[in-house]
């Protein structure tokens, strides 16, 4: 419930608690699960089935955001535990949404995740460096990774 420090993560030993499933939290899943499908395919033999479960997972948490795309995390200091391990204040999901879609089109292949990225209007939008509250430039560098397979 409170926030650990710049420590090591086997230093960290608090208890952890899930306070509430959030739109860009999904998203953020979501791309990591399509990335962690993309790189476990390559040890299918070792890892059976692995890749497939987390592109499923992928998918079923992008869908989950489409149906639930403005659930924002505003911190609850009167929960119980009080949780005070910082708010994200991010309450715009449009870098989360590119990202995730980015992630799930190169995974898949599938065009309708290229569309969904509206990689245009990102991209008239600008672009900085990745942080908590900016998450497009992930899909970006994915994208340049990956652009030989398109």
């Amino acid at each position: 419930a409170n926030w650990d420090g710049s420590i090591m993560p086997e230093e960290a030993n608090m208890p952890r608690y899930v306070v509430k499933k959030t739109t860009n939290a999904t998203l953020g899943f979501a791309a990591a699960m399509a990335q962690a499908s993309r790189i476990v395919a390559k040890y299918r033999k070792q890892l059976p089935g692995l890749a497939d479960s987390c592109l499923a997972a992928s998918k079923l948490a992008y869908a989950w955001a489409e149906k639930n795309p403005q659930v924002a995390y505003v911190q609850n200091e009167l929960s119980d535990p009080p949780v005070v391990t910082g708010a994200y204040d991010d309450f715009k999901f449009d870098d989360e949404f590119f990202w995730a879609s980015i992630e799930l089109f190169i995974t898949t292949g599938k065009i309708s995740y290229f569309d969904k990225s509206q990689l245009g209007r990102m991209l008239e939008k600008g672009f900085s460096y990745p942080g908590w509250q900016s998450v497009e430039e992930l899909g970006l560098y994915s994208l340049a990774k990956n652009a030989a397979r398109f």
